[in-house]
């Protein structure tokens, strides 16, 4: 915490960690001010943590733990090669550092440092020599990483940015071309409808067909490359303006750079150079296949007809793609009316793309019944003028089509995008009400909750109970499974409770069983679980512990409501053990009826801030 009492988190998500200052050798962190530390009271901070703090060698800062608030005296500040960025550290000495850990997991990763004259290569091959002699036929279940692949196997929980705007950048990338192939073909196909006469005039003195095909290429490839000498400079600039807001606004850390290379540039311009092509080849098909008297008469007055094909195929799309939405729309609703809802977002865009493609097949037909349908009014206000305009734009519809469309397409995949994320977040908060009997959730505002602090909870005059909710890392599987059995793994969210609180704490939608059954043996089950393991209740099933331990217990009750929850609820007593951090993610409290008092609220509330104010209390 800094000195006005506010929990400093560390930036983007990134972790707080303490370390034993024995390991400080592999940051390496030097010490830039003070000693090491000589003292349990006594810690080393990177120089990141002790700017945000605004401590010094001497100063007393309050650091966050699994017994809470403790206070330590700055001995120093060390920093490692490249300062910090995405997570702070503390060093403490190794006897504290064993304390503050209070778990039973073994070393998830050992570090080894060479000499400077050591091969880093040659240090590997002894090194994964090592590992293979003592493990045997389990070594192939540990990775001896090096370079850049020592981050991953340390901060293997860490989110990286980069992952998560490669999604959206590749999302929106497959979005923009698709708006803007219709554009393209639109504006294209406008064009070439106005050229219809020289068209007609060329095919009359003997062009052919793929001589047409290839003027109208070769016009569209010249627009596109004069386009890209100033796109591509437009881009980069655009992504760098756009970095630079991102890092501002905090949506990126200042540490993710913007790397522009060669291939970037040139795959963009590939692209826009295919959909360019084939929106002038849709474009010039039916133009050249036109025979010349034809064409020549299509300059002054083109056929509203659409082909036969473009129709059948333009209703099969709808159809099929109308069917498809309608059963994820009717298997949403059902899922937001049992608390269950799927992450079908994915499919739904998807399906409305497809919608969307349909309805740009037959564009020109919906044009031609939109425009005799809402432009009937202009006829009864002005019957001359209104009936020539009317009629010339029904006989224009192809036209219309070709300018609407790409706006219509725009305007609905906008809409979509945001309105989906919407409709899936209300669902997911309506599952959660709908699983929650606590009267109140005690969330942290720091690196997690205290142990001890639901206990102390239930212990609070008025309370009917309370339990936290403890995240833990591992692998369900049927207990009668092979080691060799993956198909009957499944990797899920584990989470650890007492199970004696459960039924008071949770409405689940039990299918089977009875949560009133969880005990030190037990263990409730998801659906999607329990689907995937082939398992009912009394069945046993098997935890495979990410630090290789391994618990068997006996399935009490399969529930419905695991959705952005939990796969699997673990008894507390017999999982805690298994947590790489002993810190509740949130706490659940629920107050006996009628015999709370506003005394007994704010005891609770009061007992939520003991942790040096870590926690906050949410009714």
């Amino acid at each position: 915490m800094d000195t006005s009492g506010r929990t400093v988190e560390a930036p983007w998500d990134g972790p707080s960690l303490g370390h034993s200052w024995e390991s400080a050798v592999l940051g390496p962190f030097a010490l830039r001010q003070g000693r090491a530390p000589a003292r349990d009271s006594e810690v080393v901070l990177d120089g990141a943590l002790a700017g945000r703090l605004d401590a010094g060698v001497g100063d007393t800062v309050r650091l966050a733990g699994p017994d809470g608030l403790r206070p330590y005296e700055v001995s120093g500040v060390a920093d490692p090669p490249r300062r910090l960025a995405r997570q702070y550290a503390a060093l403490h000495t190794s006897r504290e550092a064993k304390r503050l850990t209070r778990s039973a997991q073994p070393v998830r990763a050992v570090g080894v440092l060479g000499k400077r004259t050591t091969d880093s290569a040659a240090l590997r091959r002894q090194v994964e020599k090592a590992v293979t002699a003592q493990y045997g036929d389990d070594a192939g279940s540990l990775v001896v990483a090096s370079g850049a692949g020592r981050a991953d196997a340390e901060f293997w929980d860490v989110p990286s940015p980069a992952a998560r705007l490669s999604s959206l950048v590749g999302t929106f990338g497959v979005l923009s071309l698709f708006v803007a192939g219709f554009v393209v073909s639109g504006t294209l196909t406008l064009a070439v409808a106005g050229r219809l006469t020289e068209i007609g005039l060329l095919r009359a003195v003997a062009a052919t067909k793929g001589q047409i095909r290839r003027m109208i290429a070769v016009e569209v490839l010249l627009v596109t490359v004069a386009a890209a000498l100033f796109g591509v400079p437009g881009g980069i600039g655009v992504a760098m303006l756009l970095h630079r807001m991102l890092v501002n606004g905090e949506v990126l850390p200042p540490s993710f750079a913007l790397s522009v290379g060669p291939v970037a540039p040139w795959a963009t311009v590939g692209l826009a150079a295919v959909v360019a092509q084939l929106a002038a080849f849709a474009a010039a098909r039916r133009a050249s296949r036109v025979r010349p008297v034809e064409v020549l008469r299509e300059s002054a007055a083109p056929a509203p007809r659409l082909g036969r094909q473009r129709v059948l195929l333009g209703v099969g799309v709808l159809a099929g793609a109308g069917g498809c939405l309608g059963a994820v729309a009717t298997g949403c609703l059902g899922a937001v009316a049992t608390g269950r809802l799927d992450g079908g977002g994915g499919t739904t865009e998807s399906m409305v793309l497809v919608l969307m493609i349909g309805m740009a097949l037959l564009a020109p037909l919906v044009c031609r019944v939109a425009g005799a349908l809402f432009l009937a009014p202009v006829t009864w206000l002005l019957p001359r003028d209104g009936a020539l305009a009317v009629r010339n734009l029904l006989r224009q519809n192809a036209r219309l089509a070709a300018t609407v469309t790409p706006l219509v397409l725009a305007l609905s995949l906008t809409g979509t995008l945001l309105c989906i994320p919407l409709i899936t977040s209300q669902g997911a908060q309506r599952a959660e009400r709908e699983r929650l009997l606590a009267d109140h959730v005690v969330s942290s505002a720091g690196p997690g909750i205290a142990p001890g602090y639901a206990e102390r909870a239930a212990r609070l005059p008025g309370m009917a109970a309370a339990s936290g909710q403890l995240s833990v890392d591992g692998e369900l599987s049927r207990a009668d499974a092979g080691q060799d059995d993956e198909a009957s793994v499944v990797g899920g969210s584990l989470v650890a409770v007492r199970a004696e609180a459960v039924p008071d704490l949770l409405d689940l939608g039990v299918r089977a069983g009875s949560l009133a059954r969880l005990g030190d043996s037990s263990v409730a089950l998801g659906d999607s679980a329990a689907r995937g393991l082939g398992v009912t209740v009394g069945d046993r099933v098997r935890v495979n512990w990410d630090d290789g331990g391994r618990d068997t217990y006996r399935v009490a009750a399969v529930f419905s409501r695991d959705r952005d929850f939990a796969d699997a609820l673990l008894p507390r007593s017999s999982a805690a053990r298994h947590a790489a951090d002993p810190l509740d993610d949130t706490v659940l409290v629920r107050t006996a009826p009628a015999t709370v008092t506003v005394a007994g609220r704010l005891a609770m509330r009061s007992a939520a801030a003991t942790p040096g104010g870590l926690a906050r209390a949410v009714s």
